[in-house]
């Protein structure tokens, strides 16, 4: 995002000297900058899952999977009213899955399942996107990124559990189950 040239650009067209291209492209700029601030906004500070629910918690972090072309649903099936804990878990993880999602999977489609059975809840997030192998996964985490290992940290402390299927070109399925509890 280049604020400055924005400004330039706004300068230009309160002095009168921008054309329909600059106007357009001042546009789409503050489209862009409100959407990442929305993103931004979602990632410092988690929803008050309490009060707004987990659907639309949910459905707010699909919404930058879908701004970059890809269709993205969500399915629930069963009672999700949970503690907040475990909401705020199954938030966490998905929100962890889609970051990943958007930053290296390159798909078409993503889907995220939340499946409540009597005393746990199963959350599965699919993507048709370009996975990877665990020598990838290995290198990765050897260059210093660690985020799936915190996750798998988080959810364990939880007594939760945390699968990982992937494999190149095949996609990536990531599988929480936790007590509802």
């Amino acid at each position: 995002m280049n604020y400055s040239g924005l400004a330039y650009t706004l300068a230009a067209v309160r002095a009168g000297s921008a054309d329909e291209v600059d106007l357009d492209a001042a546009s789409e700029e503050i489209r862009s900058a409100m959407a990442d601030l929305r993103t931004l906004i979602v990632e410092i500070a988690p929803p008050d899952l309490e009060n707004t629910g987990l659907q639309v918690a949910l459905e707010a972090l699909l919404e930058p999977v879908r701004r970059n072309n890809v269709t993205a649903t969500l399915h629930i099936t069963g009672d999700v009213n949970l503690p907040v804990a475990r909401m705020a878990l199954i938030h966490r993880v998905t929100q962890e899955a889609l970051r990943n999602v958007v930053k290296h999977a390159a798909p078409t489609q993503v889907t995220v399942d939340v499946e409540r059975t009597n005393d746990h809840v199963t959350v599965r997030i699919a993507d048709d996107g370009r996975g990877f192998s665990p020598d990838q996964l290995r290198a990765r985490r050897g260059e210093g990124h660690v985020g799936l290992g915190l996750l798998r940290t988080t959810v364990s402390d939880a007594g939760a559990s945390l699968q990982i299927d992937s494999a190149p070109g095949k996609g990536t399925v990531v599988v929480l189950t936790t007590p509802a509890g």
